[in-house]
């Protein structure tokens, strides 16, 4: 059920009919995922700064939509304005491989909390950071060579005193410039960096990036069988990937 038909701007008014909205939810009925998602999303209509969704749950799909990979290929097509989805799981019942679809396909994150663990915390605690935005609508590009394969596909949004693990791979090893642009306050950036590309089995204390691509490599194959049914390449590179590296 939706508060209003549309977002409101904050105030003491709008604050006090909020805490009375919530406080008159009662527990039971279906759990509608796709069809709460949808909505969340479609009530954002402004596009010019980051906007962010918290979708906080305790449970299954059990109406509506239920298959994980159609909700969170529904949610990605719905959200037009690029908004950043944030996912809290609360207790041991939650589908955590759907919730890092949903974040994970809209440039955000998943956190879990435990039934003896305090839900405030987690969310206090995720205000303070996105209250601390360092770069949003972040792009990375290495002079000189062609990246294909990356992960995530979409690149989240950085937080001050946080960190983005970005793989991919390269043919060509040597000398490049890592330029990482985004916004500032509304205003582009750019930054340069000087950088050495390590070489196939060079041994050179660097090796573990090569697996951290592997593992996310695998995962989007895993996504493209459960999406698509089986397909024999796809097979025959999980299997060939898994084997080599031990997964």
């Amino acid at each position: 059920e939706s508060f209003k038909p549309e977002l409101q701007r904050y105030g003491s008014k709008a604050r006090e009919d909020a805490e009375r909205f919530v406080d008159n939810i009662r527990e039971g009925g279906s759990t509608n995922i796709d069809s709460a998602l949808k909505t969340a999303v479609g009530l954002i209509q402004d596009s010019s700064r980051p906007s962010y969704v918290l979708f906080l749950t305790d449970g299954l799909p059990t109406a509506g939509e239920t298959r994980e990979l159609s909700i969170a290929e529904n949610c990605r097509s719905a959200n037009g304005r690029r908004s950043r989805i944030f996912c809290f799981g609360v207790g041991y019942d939650v589908n955590a491989r759907l919730l890092d679809r949903l974040s994970g396909g809209n440039s955000g994150t998943s956190e879990y909390v435990t039934p003896d663990e305090d839900i405030e915390t987690h969310v206090a605690n995720f205000y303070s950071k996105m209250t601390r935005p360092a770069l949003s609508d972040v792009h990375v590009e290495l002079s000189g060579v062609d990246v294909n394969r990356t992960y995530p596909r979409d690149i989240p949004d950085l937080f001050e005193g946080g960190q983005i693990v970005w793989a991919g791979r390269y043919r060509q090893s040597g000398r490049t410039t890592i330029r990482v642009t985004g916004k500032v306050a509304g205003e582009r950036r750019s930054l340069e960096f000087p950088a050495e590309l390590a070489g196939a089995s060079g041994g050179s204390g660097h090796d573990f990036v090569e697996r951290l691509w592997v593992v996310r490599r695998l995962g989007d194959l895993i996504d493209q069988i459960d999406m698509n049914g089986q397909n024999r390449e796809l097979i025959d590179e999980l299997v060939s990937l898994s084997t080599k590296y031990g997964i």
